[in-house]
């Protein structure tokens, strides 16, 4: 150090050092394509003269670029001196440092298969679920599900998929959700209720690194025509306005900000600490495809949750507080599809006097808090 210069001094000269990149070593990352990992690793590719300052700026990118992709459990990186390469001089004929950076990754499991049941007041409902993260080794989402009832007077049948693909930004994907669902619910007083339903818009996140928290803003424009077959003579006003096609067109705007921990068994199903925000807006009736009611409401829900573990993670407490409004917008309409009102699941549901066959419309608002303790094994 020379006489005079200030610890800051120092660092600064330190920073400014230059720096020759002389390679790049990527460990863990066979299933991935190479058009997948120069998009990445694009940082650091674009060039070797560096200072020590642009080189931990272009290493701390790529390592936000992996994050974004989701496909690995964990990351590792490695900044070393490469002794085996030849001494280069910049431009200003200083001797250049030469460096490598090593990523060590660790991918997750990228396909998953699994069959399960969910009791509801419906009965017991089938789920089998196919998930893929990596469906062209470029980091793209693909989830094909069903969801299956064999209760007779209560039969549900629905398959979906789901997709998400990567832009040049990684921050930012494509995303579609396709489905197409038939139902037989005797409440709503016809014999079947079928559904086709598309979605499709673009996702971008975003991760506060001080406070561990990811932001994802979702902006989608979503498609549905829906059938209300053999309406029975007896039934409800508003399901006979509706029987019949009904089509609906939609946008979407859906945000949520989360830094849950989970425990590490139980594949994200039970979280430690940590909160969750969620919020969905949807606003319908962007054409007048159907004259009769002229649809056209503004929707909106929004959640909130807190996770707070104790007695070394074997003791977890969960509140979660949810609302949701409804507002019809129509000025020749003063109802909305059956179908896009709230129906909120009540526990003791045959004890309150209330039957599964009950004629239910929906309703326009609720407030929900419940409160959950879990006792869970940290092992």
């Amino acid at each position: 150090m020379t006489i005079g210069e200030s610890p800051s001094e120092v660092l600064e000269n330190s920073n400014s050092q230059p720096v020759n990149l002389t390679k790049i070593e990527v460990i863990g990352g066979e299933p991935f394509t190479d058009n997948f990992f120069n998009k990445l690793l694009s940082p650091l590719l674009s060039t070797s003269d560096l200072t020590i300052s642009q080189l931990i700026n272009r290493t701390n990118s790529t390592l936000s670029n992996l994050d974004h992709s989701d496909v690995f459990d964990d990351v590792e990186v490695t900044v070393g001196q490469d002794s085996q390469s030849k001494q280069v001089r910049t431009v200003l004929d200083a001797k250049a440092l030469n460096l490598y950076t090593r990523f060590q990754l660790t991918p997750k499991r990228l396909n998953n298969f699994s069959i399960g049941s969910t009791t509801k007041e419906y009965g017991n409902f089938l789920h089998l679920d196919y998930s893929n993260l990596n469906t062209f080794g470029n980091s793209e989402f693909f989830r094909l599900y069903a969801v299956l009832n064999p209760i007779t007077d209560h039969q549900k049948r629905l398959m979906g998929l789901d997709f998400r693909a990567p832009c040049a930004d990684p921050t930012l994907k494509l995303t579609a959700n396709v489905l197409a669902s038939r139902s037989s619910i005797t409440k709503f007083q016809s014999k079947e209720q079928d559904e086709i339903h598309g979605k499709f818009g673009v996702q971008k996140e975003h991760v506060f690194a001080k406070c561990g928290s990811k932001s994802t803003l979702t902006a989608a424009i979503s498609l549905t025509n829906r059938s209300t077959l053999q309406v029975a003579d007896s039934a409800h006003d508003e399901i006979k306005t509706y029987s019949g096609n009904h089509f609906k067109e939609a946008l979407h705007l859906d945000w949520n900000l989360t830094n849950l921990q989970y425990l590490p068994s139980s594949k994200r199903a039970f979280p430690l600490n940590g909160f969750n925000i969620n919020v969905k807006n949807e606003y319908s009736g962007l054409t007048n495809s159907n004259p009769k009611t002229n649809d056209n409401y503004y929707k909106f829900e929004g959640a909130a949750s807190i996770a707070k573990s104790f007695l070394n993670n074997n003791f977890t407490i969960t509140s979660t507080l949810k609302a949701g409004q409804l507002l019809n917008l129509s000025n020749k309409s003063n109802t909305i599809h059956f179908q896009d009102k709230f129906y909120l699941p009540l526990s003791g549901f045959h004890t309150l006097g209330l039957n599964s066959n009950l004629c239910n419309v929906g309703g326009l608002s609720y407030l929900s808090y419940d409160e959950v303790c879990i006792p869970v094994s940290s092992s």
